[in-house]
């Protein structure tokens, strides 16, 4: 069942993140973290399917929304911007699978 939680990019600036564990029975024990195309977000259907396909073989999957589309805007953040936006998600992901909460 895909869990939903947030990450901070920044202050006051937070994105939403879907955790889709992997099967217990074929565990991979690896984690891919996607983000979205420029023309829809995380909860377009290719991404869903793509997500639990890939946690149906084994793999974790997290996906997550960048902040212009979680702010409903359609023109896509400058690249540094995407950037932070990716470090802050990939190291949040880090922690929850280390245990260890990401401080702001």
């Amino acid at each position: 069942m895909p869990d939903r939680f947030r990450v901070e990019v920044a202050p006051s600036q937070d994105v939403t993140a879907i955790d889709y564990p992997a099967a217990t029975a074929n565990r991979a024990d690896v984690t891919l973290v996607l983000g979205h195309g420029a023309g829809a977000d995380q909860t377009n259907g290719f991404m869903v399917a793509f997500a639990t396909a890939l946690a149906d073989r084994g793999i974790d999957v997290v996906t997550f929304n960048f902040l212009y589309s979680e702010q409903r805007r359609r023109i896509p953040d400058p690249n540094a911007r995407l950037e932070s936006c990716w470090r802050a998600v990939i190291e949040t992901v880090r922690g929850r699978i280390a245990g260890v909460p990401r401080s702001a």
